[in-house]
């Protein structure tokens, strides 16, 4: 039988695995700075393109030194782009073209 003291203890744990994990889930691909948990996904090539100096975006150019471009993640680009006002706040390029 587990006492009240080792019920307290496993509930705590259990709480502190779900908060990491899913914090880690919904994070396991983007930098917190540039995600609130819904504004990064991966896009089609046809929104970026890249150019001498940086990437275009959607029509906006951004230099490949401009702090927003981040670290490739995989072969795919991906943005991230504030749900409300469309703001780009990250570029991820792809892999194999950075």
């Amino acid at each position: 039988m587990i006492s009240a003291r080792g019920w307290l203890g496993l509930a705590a744990a259990c709480a502190a695995f779900l908060l990491v994990g899913t914090h880690a889930r919904g994070h396991d691909l983007y930098e917190v700075a540039c995600c609130s948990n819904r504004d990064c996904a991966p896009v089609p090539d046809n929104r970026v393109a890249q150019i001498s100096g940086g990437f275009l975006v959607d029509g906006e150019f951004v230099p490949v030194r401009d702090p927003r471009v981040r670290r490739p993640i995989n072969e795919q680009f991906h943005l991230c782009k504030h749900v409300t006002t469309g703001q780009l706040l990250c570029i991820y390029p792809k892999l194999q073209g950075f």
